[in-house]
């Protein structure tokens, strides 16, 4: 949600559907650049708190075709009624979407409302009820030549915050002009940025007008207290700007594990409790012969005596001696 350090009690937000719009911050010199360009009224009753200027700017993703509305929140800011002042002080609002600039409403102190239509026409032409809706744009050449600074603010959503009076009585409302819609924008007025989505006002007719509480700002000068800007784009647009990071593509996912098989092979270490002794001739499961010196294998030398008996027979003499 936008946050104004300044202002911690005041909260904006964009709802798309229902569903809060995701937040990107904008770059600090874009900040700088609006905050140069933007003179800022400070409330006597509330002071800015700290050194940041009032101006907040966030990115968030455009859904063409899907409802869109503002979500303001002063549950917790108000601006006090000196003890004298007969009117009760107010903070008021108005909206400006790619430039075109709503009616004025009130923040409701204390509570959350939120703003997705506005009412233009008049008495003798009806009324219209204009909701607010994301729609694409066409890139020309040429583009809208009729509506220059609107085109400029292509792809912005403002709401400025006002210090004013509760006059205290009602008027019939005026006649309003009706919004216009800018379909085609050229790249030069651009000037580099990604707009690629545009507001439609969803336009659907009134049957009755209403009367409407007079306001006066405190200062002359008319001068906004707080600025909230969200500038949007597709997914697409914002990644474009460098908003968003680009995910990595399926060539750099497909590259990573190629890398991997690059890389020099780790030698494995054989287990010394698994792995044989280099030099050492293992022992067969059978059991082999017992293995006998040259000299076992040598054959025998036996000494013995022969003598012839007196019947003719030969006797064998086997003693030592």
């Amino acid at each position: 949600m936008a946050i104004l350090s300044g202002y911690p009690g005041l909260e904006v937000t964009v709802e798309i559907d229902g569903q809060r719009a995701k937040e990107y911050d904008a770059p600090a010199d874009e900040v700088e650049a609006r905050v140069a360009e933007t003179d800022f009224y400070s409330i006597p009753q509330v002071p800015v708190q700290g050194s940041e200027p009032p101006y907040t700017i966030k990115y968030i993703e455009s859904k063409p075709g899907k409802r869109f509305a503002f979500g303001l929140d002063s549950t917790n800011f108000t601006i006090p009624t000196p003890y004298i002042h007969p009117n009760k002080h107010v903070v008021q609002h108005r909206c400006f979407l790619d430039g075109t600039s709503t009616n004025w409403n009130v923040l409701p102190g204390g509570k959350k409302t939120t703003k997705s239509s506005y009412t233009t026409g008049s008495e003798e032409l009806g009324w219209k009820r204009n909701r607010f809706q994301f729609s694409t744009i066409e890139i020309a050449e040429e583009g809208d030549r009729d509506h220059i600074d609107q085109v400029k603010q292509c792809g912005t959503l403002v709401v400025k915050l006002w210090h004013s009076i509760d006059l205290n009585f009602k008027v019939p409302m005026g006649p309003r002009d009706h919004p216009v819609s800018i379909s085609a924008v050229s790249e030069k007025v651009l000037k580099g940025r990604s707009v690629d989505s545009r507001v439609h006002f969803n336009s659907k007719p009134k049957t009755y007008s209403q009367d409407v509480i007079q306001y006066a700002r405190v200062d002359p000068e008319m001068r906004p207290f707080a600025v909230f800007e969200f500038r949007y784009r597709t997914m697409e647009g914002l990644m474009s700007e460098g908003i968003v990071p680009r995910p990595a593509s399926e060539d750099d996912q497909v590259a990573e594990p190629e890398k991997e098989h690059e890389k020099p092979l780790t030698p494995v270490k054989p287990d010394p409790e698994s792995t044989p002794t280099r030099g050492i001739k293992p022992e067969p499961d059978s059991k082999r012969g017992i293995k006998r010196e040259l000299m076992d294998s040598a054959p025998l030398q036996v000494c013995y005596k022969l003598r012839r008996l007196e019947n003719g027979k030969v006797e064998i003499d086997l003693t030592d001696d």
